[in-house]
């Protein structure tokens, strides 16, 4: 009769036996990761407090291996306001190669998720400097689908954001109304401005389209002004702005908008 093992027993070969597995897979890992050439040399620009929290998460150089096979690195250099990412996107085709060399891409943030490209990145919730990635695309054998875990590190940061050196937090503070037209008596917008930061509606275009966003620069110039996805271009003078934006007149014709704001005491 075969000898009986109590609980403890049992117990304590389990833990054995996962501490001989974790012990092997992650020198697996260590010794996979001797292959990864050295990273390159990306300047990453600090986020300012204009920058939401959930998009200033993903600043920073992010190492991946797609399918275990092939190094890559998603180096988000800088990042807008509005969710735009400035990115560096590189990878490396054989072991023993340098990162192919990548231009600068933009991406695009929402919902804990960078995308651009075939290529996404989702934060995970209880960790903020790992992410899974997604690579859909396509081969001459059809459709192909690329995973990996991708882990943060910090990249060489620059001394300073441009915009950290450029917003006037506070001189231009408070709410403006005014409207925005190519002609006649345009639309109600109305913007409100805290620490130098820009935000606001021009009230009646599509859902989606009249977000007003930018910062304010000491001398009030508005910096990486943005009405919907055109850009805005002005300044800020005591009470008033005046800016401008391409624009729509009736039947889709482009035209080039006045943005005329005061401020409310």
């Amino acid at each position: 009769m075969p000898a009986r093992i109590n609980p403890h027993q049992l117990i304590s070969i389990i833990f054995f036996f996962i501490a001989v597995a974790a012990a092997n897979f992650y020198g697996t890992v260590a010794n996979a990761q001797s292959d990864r050439p050295p990273l390159p040399n990306i300047e990453i620009v600090q986020p300012d407090k204009s920058v939401p929290p959930s998009f200033a998460a993903f600043s920073g150089i992010w190492l991946g291996k797609w399918n275990e096979i092939i190094y890559t690195a998603v180096a988000v250099m800088k990042i807008r306001p509005d969710g735009i990412g400035y990115i560096k996107y590189r990878w490396v085709n054989k072991v023993g190669e340098d990162y192919t060399l990548s231009k600068t891409a933009l991406a695009k943030i929402e919902n804990n998720t960078l995308s651009f490209g075939t290529v996404k990145l989702t934060i995970e919730a209880d960790n903020p400097d790992k992410a899974i990635g997604e690579n859909y695309g396509h081969t001459q054998n059809g459709p192909n689908r690329l995973l990996s875990f991708f882990m943060k590190v910090a990249g060489t940061y620059a001394t300073a954001s441009p915009t950290n050196t450029s917003v006037a937090s506070g001189s231009f503070d408070g709410v403006w109304t005014g409207s925005g037209t190519c002609r006649g008596p345009g639309t109600d917008v109305n913007v409100k401005i805290t620490d130098g930061v820009v935000s606001g509606v021009n009230k009646f275009s599509p859902e989606g389209s009249g977000q007003i966003s930018g910062t304010v620069g000491p001398d009030g110039t508005l910096v990486n002004g943005r009405i919907g996805r055109a850009v805005l271009s002005g300044k800020f003078d005591g009470d008033q702005f005046i800016g401008n934006y391409n624009g729509f007149r009736e039947g889709n014709t482009n035209c080039v908008a006045t943005l005329r704001l005061e401020r409310q005491k």
